[in-house]
């Protein structure tokens, strides 16, 4: 996009969902190995399409994110670069491709087709076996 370009909206859908690994149908595995993070994580790094995102207090944003919540709640939200694993409760990854996300709405008899920049698409995964995809989008072009 060039500089003249302005972002006439941004959207963010978000899409939870809950995970756990695979088990025989009737087994009575425990509730770590259902929610198995570490599984979870190298099946999702597997193809290289996603890049884990360890939080760092490197920009004012980030700062004001981690200042925000007391020191329990920080442990248990942001992954941190050489922390201790077992703490973390939440893991963040972020899908490397970009591209464009087109929604076509067809009203009475004229179809409406929105073309959305992807600024990301995220996904944080918690150890609890509930996930949520995120998709962060941009709208250069106006629609009447």
């Amino acid at each position: 996009m060039s500089e003249k370009d302005d972002i006439k909206s941004y959207h963010a859908f978000l899409f939870p969902f809950k995970w756990e690994c695979k088990v025989k149908k009737h087994d009575k595995t425990s509730f770590e190995k259902r929610k198995n993070i570490n599984k979870f994580k190298s099946i999702l790094l597997e193809e290289d399409r996603w890049q884990q995102l360890d939080f760092s207090v490197n920009s004012i944003e980030n700062y004001n994110r981690y200042k925000y919540f007391h020191e329990y709640a920080r442990k248990a939200m942001f992954s941190e670069c050489g922390k201790d694993e077992l703490q973390n409760v939440v893991y963040e990854f972020i899908y490397k491709n970009k591209g464009k996300f087109i929604i076509k709405i067809k009203e009475q008899e004229k179809c409406i087709t929105y073309e959305l920049n992807i600024e990301s698409i995220k996904l944080k995964v918690y150890k609890t076996g509930v996930a949520i995809l995120s998709y962060h989008l941009e709208n250069y072009s106006y629609c009447a």
